[in-house]
């Protein structure tokens, strides 16, 4: 019985890739740029785990993990909702010079709040200054995203991915270069700080030239009014799920578990490795699926069940060699002061699994408007993950946040699933186009 539901799935994947050629044109796009992305900057990271071992290593995650908690909060969620409006009509000349006006706004303000905390979060002057450089890397990066929302909601992916290309060379090139000479982790974020700062300048510059639009920074209280009202809840779902994402890491260090910070971390690129496959799809898929919500609810149903069938054709190797060949991985990647996380892996790896099948469902929520449940599962989610984490990372260190992080995705996923079952069950075509 289950053979023949493969079967059945496999036939339908392969029916739809011929009428689905912007699907896969933008996953061939973004596939590129993430490959890009993620692969430098996980050579990178390896370099600086192994210069420095766990707990300098963990030291320098603890200070990035704290400051990325804070990225959504410069992004404050306009970028999802770009995208989609620009699919919607959207007249972008007219109405995105307010919203970057809005965006910079809201960066100078989470780059302050970064530096304010790092007072407080650590003693340790080392890990303040990486903070507050890391601070500065969010800050330009939000910048950065912005432009990219754009190229997303025209369905350019691939300028999106000319840039991520020429910011993964020089992060690699800036990476090698300071690994030969033997630098501090000063180095290595002032590093993120500078690919961020280019990669600003030849987004703005490439927008000029492609679209004739100049981003001359805005004043419109109206349309920030307007923004801010539908992206509240997404900014602040974003934040706790960035919060979700790296409370771990930051409780392990203020309680000043440094090596298993090192070791969790060095887990987590790999697992960012391979998350980035998932979020390209969902991404993928984002624009046609918005659209689809205006034409009819079997055609949603048809993408719903192709974006699954996908997910899981690119998680079933990753989980089967994953999960066999942990130690030898780490061992590869890290050497061996990192086999301690071989449990920690392959935890973090089902927790991975999970992840894939929860994105199509958030961002259902986007697209319907239903940003304010996402916000009351992530927010249930985050204090599911804190209370866990306090329980279990006292006494199991790292093994333990792998465990909550595990036991919350499976949380996200199965009430994120029953609602979007239920809501589909009992929409109709008419309320559904009204919805978005």
């Amino acid at each position: 019985m289950k053979i023949g539901r493969l079967f059945f799935s496999l036939k339908l994947f392969f029916k739809h890739i011929a009428s689905e050629k912007q699907i896969f044109r933008n996953i061939f796009w973004l596939g590129l740029g993430e490959a890009f992305t993620r692969l430098t900057k996980f050579v990178v990271i390896v370099l600086i785990a192994r210069i420095f071992l766990p707990e300098m290593y963990g030291k320098f995650s603890f200070a990035f993990n704290f400051a990325a908690i804070f990225l959504m909060l410069a992004n404050f969620g306009t970028g999802r909702l770009i995208v989609r409006d620009i699919n919607r009509g959207l007249d972008a000349k007219k109405i995105l010079p307010h919203l970057y006006g809005f965006r910079i706004l809201t960066s100078i303000i989470t780059y302050i709040i970064v530096c304010i905390f790092s007072l407080y979060i650590t003693p340790d002057p080392l890990i303040r200054q990486l903070i507050i450089l890391f601070g500065l890397f969010i800050t330009f990066s939000s910048l950065v995203d912005f432009y990219f929302a754009l190229f997303q909601g025209y369905q350019h992916f691939y300028a999106q991915t000319i840039l991520q290309i020429f910011q993964s060379i020089i992060f690699l090139v800036g990476g090698l270069l300071i690994a030969w000479k033997g630098s501090s982790l000063k180095a290595f974020a002032w590093l993120y700080v500078g690919c961020a700062i280019a990669t600003l300048i030849m987004a703005t510059l490439y927008t000029l030239f492609k679209y004739k639009i100049y981003f001359l920074p805005k004043i419109n209280f109206r349309t920030w009014k307007t923004y801010l009202y539908m992206a509240w809840p997404i900014a602040l779902g974003g934040i706790l799920t960035d919060v979700f994402a790296r409370l771990d890491s930051v409780m392990m260090g203020h309680w000043r578990q440094f090596q298993a910070v090192g070791w969790y971390n060095a887990n987590y690129r790999i697992i960012g490795l391979l998350l980035g496959i998932g979020v390209l799809i969902s991404y993928a898929f984002f624009p046609t699926v918005s659209r689809a919500t205006n034409i009819a609810k079997e055609r949603l149903l048809q993408l719903f069940k192709l974006q699954f069938i996908v997910m899981g054709l690119v998680l079933v190797p990753i989980l089967s060699i994953g999960l066999f060949y942990t130690p030898q991985i780490i061992k590869l990647l890290y050497g061996k002061e990192f086999l301690p996380a071989v449990f920690s892996l392959r935890i973090l790896l089902l927790a991975l699994g999970c992840s894939y099948f929860f994105l199509p469902l958030k961002n259902f929520l986007i697209i319907v408007n239903k940003q304010q449940i996402f916000l009351i599962l992530i927010s249930t989610a985050v204090i599911m993950n804190f209370i866990l984490n306090y329980l279990l990372i006292p006494k199991y260190s790292l093994n333990g946040a792998s465990v909550a992080t595990l036991l919350t995705y499976l949380f996200l996923l199965a009430s994120t699933g029953i609602w979007c079952f239920v809501y589909l069950k009992n929409v109709d075509n008419e309320e559904l186009s009204s919805k978005t």
